[in-house]
């Protein structure tokens, strides 16, 4: 019997809407520019905010991943001048918005009531 299944979230159960680079970079630059619009961060360190969205959007050199959060705390982007309680805001949001552009895919609802049953 089939104790779990893991899903990723993009192109498994949903039509992911940021398939390549230049629409995740594209999607960063809004919302870190509709984020400053609302004074949640400051974006005058930065010469080139497309440079702060290439940089938010790339792993570890050793390809190791890292937490959205702590990317934000990092002394190359916002440093813990933003607060912990900010940086999860932000990762909220950001999340938020992805998971708005997605799209169920037709298989997916009838995959999981067979993988349920």
């Amino acid at each position: 019997m089939t104790q779990a299944v893991l899903f990723d979230f993009g192109d498994t159960l949903v039509d992911y809407p940021l398939r390549d680079h230049r629409g995740q970079i594209e999607y960063i630059v809004e919302f870190f520019k509709e984020m400053a619009a609302a004074n949640l961060v400051d974006l005058a360190r930065f010469s080139n905010i497309e440079d702060l969205a290439n940089s938010l959007n790339t792993e570890n050199a050793d390809h190791s991943t890292w937490p959205f959060v702590d990317r934000l705390r990092s002394d190359s982007f916002f440093s813990l001048d933003l607060s912990l309680q900010a940086a999860k805001e932000l990762e909220r949001r950001i999340c938020d918005g992805v998971f708005k552009r997605a799209e169920l895919l037709p298989d997916a609802l009838p995959t999981l009531i067979e993988l349920k049953y």
